[in-house]
């Protein structure tokens, strides 16, 4: 029987690491453009966002009172008006609460604010 010798020869890295060390490099690549794009949405869209108010209408007019005639409700409503529009003149976004399915109270603006005649903020 005859001894076969097998002699090795030196090789670079296998098909297998290379594909690892690829693979780990596209992954970090990736991951990094991905936070560079998730970091510019968050700053674009928290300065784009408006606050949000939510007006009752339902609630105001069971405000307004029984007794008043036609030329008050038409004060009442007039100044009702003026006062959304101010609100989104200083830049809230401004929903009637029939379109709202669910907001947090807070958003609610009171009834006070919206029916009282003096200028000033809520």
């Amino acid at each position: 029987m005859t001894d076969h010798i097998k002699t090795t020869s030196q090789r670079g890295p296998g098909g297998m690491t290379l594909f690892t060390l690829f693979a780990l490099v596209a992954i970090l690549v990736m991951g990094f453009f991905l936070h560079q794009r998730l970091s510019d949405l968050e700053a674009s869209g928290s300065e784009s966002a408006p606050p949000v108010l939510i007006v009752d209408y339902d609630q105001v007019f069971a405000s307004f009172p029984s007794n008043a005639t036609d030329e008050q409700m038409e004060a009442l409503i007039i100044n009702l008006n003026q006062r959304i529009i101010g609100l989104q003149q200083a830049g809230y976004l401004v929903l009637s609460a029939d379109a709202v399915l669910g907001a947090p109270n807070a958003l609610r603006v009171s009834t006070d604010y919206l029916l009282s005649e003096e200028g000033g903020d809520e």
